[in-house]
């Protein structure tokens, strides 16, 4: 995988991504009534899973946002949920241009057998983004230590963007 796949472009992309999630939630549960979603934006990647060539994938297991598939790996971003997805989960898709993905979906199988619903996010909120491609085999998946090094060196950028 090339490096310019995880440049700082696509990595504010992937933060907007997990920041649309909670246009429908909240991140302080015992809230009645309303739609609860874990933050776990302060965890790390997984290089070593589902990891991808370019763009981003979205997983959705048991009706609810679960994680992003990206060229750092999947990133967990998210946790536990409390309150009905459902709806919200139809809205959010939309508004990633989200469309599911069924190419590969053997293969995929047998590399990610809990594998949920998995979806090719083509733009936010009608803006383009880097269109999705995946990586089929873990021998083409970036070494763990590049990785985390982008990751480790992006993070600091985006404090830098936010802060």
């Amino acid at each position: 995988m090339q490096d310019d796949s995880r440049k700082l472009e696509d990595f504010l992309v992937l933060q907007k991504i997990r920041e649309m999630a909670y246009d429908y939630a909240v991140s302080i549960p015992n809230m009645e009534g309303i739609l609860y979603l874990e933050d776990r934006q302060h965890c790390d990647p997984n290089p070593t899973s589902k990891q991808t060539a370019r763009g981003f994938f979205l997983e959705i297991s048991k009706g609810r946002p679960y994680s992003i598939w990206s060229p750092w790996g999947e990133w967990r971003c998210w946790g536990r949920s409390i309150g009905d997805w459902n709806h919200k989960c139809v809205d959010l898709l939309g508004r990633l241009g989200a469309q599911k993905y069924g190419k590969a979906r053997k293969i995929l199988r047998q590399m990610y057998p809990q594998m949920g619903s998995l979806y090719a996010i083509t733009s936010i909120d009608g803006d383009p983004v880097p269109a999705p491609a995946m990586l089929l085999s873990l021998q083409n998946y970036a070494e763990y230590s590049e990785v985390m090094r982008s990751w480790d060196s992006l993070i600091e950028m985006y404090r830098e963007v936010v802060e």
